[in-house]
């Protein structure tokens, strides 16, 4: 480190000492950047965490920490939960003087006579249950309008966490119990709920409610196929949203990540520290797949030591069934890949997520640049130019993913890359000769070249018609 850096970071260290000395009750990495000048709380973590190890700071478990100059007690940990008289008093003095515009704590503190402390442990304490928000990045605290508090949907995620604040008497929470978070991403997120009154289980998608969102809707309501996940109600409603992908310098992450990798559903979400806004939101209330994803079953057929050829072609037939379905509808999927591929309880593929959707047409025109995931992608769908045949060269990748091991993701991109060319693996082509013949067609660079997708179908009936003792040899 040059004698310049030295002197920056050691009048970082002081400027933040200075800021927290003036903090009884300590601040979150995020208030102490804004605090001194910066914009992010990675701009001061380095420096929290060296002055933590020479003892000049100390910080507690909460989540986000709160960084202070003094070291509490575990006393004084314990009791920073809000007590329910205090919570009370301020959520209703909120809901009085500052149900517009919200106010600051230390107005509360002393409208109420308490110290100031106390109100901001109290205040912390109601924003982790959701009942309290602060209005973007401000120091001024709001209640839900409605009746004192709204309600959470929270999602902690290896690559997108996700916070979503619904007033207590949303059409959500009145006709569903929350379950669990599936998963969420930059469309918003999914749910596992049930619903009060049928007793079943559904999946709910909430997300922004775009032009793209009503295209999905309309979709989903006009297609029904066995192999299409099935559509029941949507309605629209307001919500709070906090949803942002994580940037934490240290965390390193696949181009690809897999909904296996999400984690810890419900949990409270790092987003509190973030700015949100209110949004009109968009419920689809869908199918719910007992059996997860495609991509589920992949992961779990690399780490098992049967092959499950047979199985595999038997799914991958209702795959191309609903995509045939899709297309003799007059559209294109744009988004198909194992993620976007669930499983029933049945063992019925469904092929669902239709955030991607678009009309087709006799020959390829020009279109969107939101055009699906990147791995998935057709040669031609990059450049925007492009008809239905753009869906079959994503089932070809698909169809060899569900015959072929591909044990971690750096495989799985290396042997992509060499697909996309045309350079199969020399025993994938001796042990599947026939399916390599037709998967390669699927991966022509150019469409016309690629069968449709009728041809699929029936080129899978046939075989699966007269090779029954050849499927159950390639299943040993």
């Amino acid at each position: 480190m040059t004698m310049a850096e030295k002197h920056t970071n050691n009048d970082l260290e002081n400027k933040i000492c200075t800021f927290l000395n003036d903090k009884e009750d300590g601040a979150t990495a995020l208030q102490i950047a804004k605090g001194v000048g910066l914009k992010k709380a990675s701009d001061v973590n380095s420096v929290l965490y060296r002055l933590e190890k020479t003892g000049q700071l100390f910080r507690n478990s909460d989540q986000p920490p709160i960084w202070s100059r003094q070291k509490r007690s575990a006393a004084t940990v314990k009791n920073s939960q809000p007590t329910d008289a205090l919570a009370e008093e301020l959520k209703k003095m909120m809901l009085s003087d500052g149900k517009s515009n919200g106010m600051k704590s230390y107005h509360l503190a002393a409208k109420l006579n308490v110290p100031r402390s106390e109100v901001n442990k109290c205040l912390h304490g109601l924003s982790r249950s959701g009942e309290v928000k602060r209005l973007g990045e401000t120091s001024l605290w709001k209640v839900d309008e409605t009746n004192g508090g709204g309600r959470l949907i929270k999602y902690k995620g290896e690559f997108q966490d996700c916070s979503i604040e619904l007033k207590e008497d949303s059409r959500f929470f009145r006709d569903f119990e929350l379950v669990s978070v599936l998963g969420a991403g930059g469309f918003g997120c999914v749910v596992k709920a049930k619903h009060k009154l049928d007793g079943k289980i559904y999946a709910v998608k909430i997300l922004e409610n775009t032009i793209k969102a009503s295209r999905e809707v309309k979709a989903l309501a006009m297609l029904k196929h066995p192999n299409i996940v099935s559509y029941y109600t949507s309605w629209d409603e307001e919500a709070f949203w906090i949803n942002e992908f994580n940037d934490d310098d240290s965390t390193t992450s696949s181009q690809y990540p897999t909904d296996s990798e999400q984690r810890d559903s419900c949990s409270s979400a790092n987003g509190a520290e973030n700015s949100g806004r209110d949004l009109s939101c968009l419920f689809i209330q869908m199918e719910f797949c007992e059996k997860g994803t495609l991509n589920d079953w992949i992961k779990k057929r690399n780490e098992g030591t049967k092959n499950k050829f047979k199985k595999a072609l038997h799914m991958f037939r209702q795959i191309v069934s609903g995509v045939e379905y899709i297309h003799s509808e007059g559209h294109i999927h744009r988004d198909l890949k194992p993620e976007n591929v669930f499983i029933g309880e049945d063992e019925t593929v469904k092929i669902g997520d239709f955030g991607h959707v678009t009309i087709t047409s006799s020959s390829p025109v020009s279109r969107t640049s939101e055009t699906g995931t990147l791995i998935y992608m057709s040669p031609e769908q990059t450049e925007m130019v492009y008809d239905k045949k753009t869906d079959i060269f994503a089932l070809g990748l698909i169809c060899f993913e569900i015959l072929w091991k591909m044990p971690t993701v750096s495989e799985k991109l290396k042997l992509f890359e060499n697909l996309r060319r045309q350079i199969f693996p020399e025993d994938f082509k001796n042990k599947y000769a026939t399916e390599h013949h037709i998967i390669r067609k699927m991966l022509s660079q150019t469409p016309a070249e690629r069968p449709d997708v009728k041809e699929i179908a029936k080129y899978l009936e046939d075989f699966l018609l007269r090779n029954s003792t050849a499927l159950e040899q390639k299943s040993a």
